[in-house]
């Protein structure tokens, strides 16, 4: 069991040295993007052309590293939260979350039809209290808050967390005007 739980351990270290990684690469990325964007703006005719186009490829490079840490940041929630009704938005950008919020209430909601359930489901998303945040106020927890009005589901509010009522007749994301 001591085995077991020594090799968890070390796996959940190598996927947060796994997120790091992914992100420090993407923030290079990132700050090459602005170099050959501002390059590009500046320069004129054909240069142009050359200098746009390696700014959109470092880019998608950035991108894809973002999406390689979301995969890793996913996985370690997975194996930190075993309730299937629990989402953790920790580690994750506001753009990030809130992909990862419509998806995983998408789910729930389409569960529920499926399995022709009635009655309200009840899950819980860890927003956490901001303290990284700007000015400590959970940036991720307000657009939270914000797309859970716009589909029209009611949560409760807490210091580090929502809970959230779905049912059928809950709105999924592409239901929504």
């Amino acid at each position: 069991m001591r085995f077991l739980l020594h090799l968890i351990v070390i796996f959940l270290f190598f996927l947060l040295q796994k997120i790091n990684t992914y992100r420090e690469m993407a923030k290079h990325q990132f700050r090459l993007y602005q170099k050959y964007k501002k390059d590009a703006e500046i320069a004129g005719g054909a240069d142009f052309g050359a200098a746009a186009r390696t700014a959109d490829t470092h880019q998608r490079q950035m991108e894809s590293f973002n999406a390689e840490a979301v995969r890793c940041i996913v996985r370690l929630h997975d194996i930190n939260h075993r309730n299937q009704d629990v989402l953790d938005l920790h580690l994750l950008q506001v753009d990030e979350a809130a992909k990862i919020v419509d998806n995983f209430i998408d789910h729930h909601i389409n569960q529920q039809r499926l399995t022709n359930q009635e009655g309200t489901k009840y899950l819980r998303i860890i927003t956490g209290r901001g303290r990284h945040s700007a000015n400590g106020i959970s940036a991720i927890k307000l657009q939270t808050v914000e797309r859970l009005h716009r589909r029209q589901l009611t949560s409760q509010v807490n210091l580090g967390y929502l809970n959230v009522e779905i049912g059928q007749q809950s709105l999924l994301s592409s239901e929504l005007i």
